[in-house]
């Protein structure tokens, strides 16, 4: 699903010219340092690059694409089963219904995601010009601070990836999009039922572990993110979560 954010020590970032294996499917950019300007295109078959480096629990150091045809992009998730159940002011979704999830790209910096029935999010980016900018730096801002331990097995891609790209530089004409904002167009709770989501606590002591683990967050936040606890009641339902005040997205996201 596109549900895909920033979480923690997680980077996703969206590139329209990266490394030079993917330049040419990326429209723009090139691999000697000539000037060529990106082609940022909305056209059917136009491929945007994501790259996804999680150092949480394992060393992941993804690189994938979306494709947009008729100004759409789908991937796993479309068209098939919700897998969770779905509040609405309206409606309860059950987890067998049929979803959407298909993104509708209105330009490269305004989409919106069918998600089900009249349920839909507008997401909101920023074009970065990337020229002349350290590719490591850009992709994984905070990392070479961070550092990748020779001795840390669970780091190597990142590691890598440093020691190949660490001192290059975006070609003139590359690009990329920063979300910088999710907005849902009303609002829903998700939810499971089962054993495997069930918490033998009450609301009260549930919310009260957000406060040791909200400071943890802003004290070990390498990239100086800030995170705030909120809790309320909709449709008769207790609710509390943490999100990052940068873009407003809730840290299991």
């Amino acid at each position: 699903m596109f549900n895909k954010v920033f979480i923690m020590l997680k980077n996703k970032f969206m590139i329209l010219t990266i490394l030079s294996f993917m330049l040419s499917a990326c429209g723009g950019g090139s691999d000697n340092n000539q000037s060529n300007t990106s082609q940022d295109s909305t056209a059917n078959g136009t491929r945007y690059y994501f790259m996804d480096y999680n150092a949480n629990e394992t060393d992941e150091l993804n690189v994938s694409y979306f494709e947009i045809f008729n100004k759409k992009s789908t991937d796993a998730a479309s068209n098939q089963a919700l897998n969770e159940y779905l509040l609405t002011e309206k409606k309860l979704y059950f987890p067998t219904d049929n979803a959407i999830n298909v993104m509708n790209i209105n330009s490269l910096t305004d989409w919106t995601l069918d998600i089900i029935g009249d349920v839909k999010e507008d997401w909101k980016f920023q074009r970065v010009d990337l020229s002349g900018q350290n590719m490591f730096d850009t992709v994984l801002p905070g990392y070479r601070a961070i550092g990748f331990p020779v001795n840390n097995q669970t780091s190597t891609n990142g590691r890598i990836f440093l020691n190949t790209y660490g001192q290059n530089k975006f070609p003139q004409g590359s690009s990329c999009y920063r979300l910088i904002s999710k907005k849902s167009n009303q609002e829903t709770f998700a939810f499971n039922i089962s054993q495997d989501y069930e918490i033998n606590q009450n609301f009260e002591e549930f919310d009260a572990e957000n406060e040791p683990f909200l400071k943890y967050l802003n004290q070990t936040s390498p990239f100086g993110l800030t995170y705030k606890a909120v809790k309320g009641t909709w449709q008769n339902v207790q609710w509390t979560t943490i999100y990052d005040t940068t873009l407003g997205l809730a840290v299991d996201d």
